[in-house]
């Protein structure tokens, strides 16, 4: 389960990672390894409010690596 608390969002998977997979967030859609798995989550959407974002990774997780990438656009 992924939280921001800033926003309130909730993401959750309802099936288990083992730290030898890819579990990948793009937009709205979620992947393991190269599988889109949409059908195994809450269909919760992550945002970003403006400024600092503070997000929590929930569950029986350790030893886990996370990466975030945004694409920023300036106006």
């Amino acid at each position: 389960e992924l939280v921001n608390y800033t926003t309130g969002d909730i993401f959750k998977y309802n099936k288990s990672i083992d730290k030898n997979t890819d579990f990948v967030l793009d937009g709205v859609y979620a992947y393991r390894d190269i599988n889109r798995v949409g059908i195994d989550t809450n269909r919760g959407i992550i945002t970003l409010a403006p400024g600092k974002n503070e997000f929590k990774i929930k569950g029986d997780v350790s030893d886990i690596k996370t990466t975030f990438k945004f694409p920023f656009i300036y106006r």
